[in-house]
């Protein structure tokens, strides 16, 4: 990271130099670049120290979408697509008549909990609540 192409490129650098001396190497396909700044769109794709990255405009990082204009909604309307995939992959357990119902409850307080508990500090409209309340 860092606010110059300059800083990013010496910040790699580093970053390579100490992963060498652990055995471990940089994964071209893998890694990405992004900007943050609206008003600085950078090229395509970057080179540095031989590498060639490309650029991106969100990706995942600890399970949590990052954008390059830094929005809340995408992260929100993806965490939505995942619990109702979540639910919905549960919907022929739920119905069935073989599991009792003390089961069922429990598979969905576990599968729905995740997101509920996240969504309760998040408003899509006006971004992050700074308030945070217990359950």
């Amino acid at each position: 990271m860092g606010r110059s192409f300059a800083a990013m490129s010496e910040a790699f650098t580093n970053l390579e130099a100490a992963a060498a001396r652990f055995g471990l190497e940089v994964n071209q396909s893998k890694t990405k670049y992004m900007t943050t700044d609206a008003t600085q769109r950078g090229p395509a794709r970057i080179q540095v120290n031989g590498y060639t990255f490309d650029t991106v405009n969100e990706f995942v990082y600890l399970g949590s979408l990052v954008t390059s204009d830094n929005e809340v909604v995408a992260e929100v309307q993806r965490r939505i697509q995942a619990a109702n995939r979540c639910y919905f992959g549960l919907v022929p357990q739920l119905k069935s008549r073989a599991i009792s119902r003390t089961t069922k409850l429990r598979l969905y307080k576990t599968s729905q909990t995740g997101p509920c508990l996240w969504f309760r500090d998040v408003d899509p409209d006006q971004g992050i609540r700074r308030r945070f309340t217990p359950l």
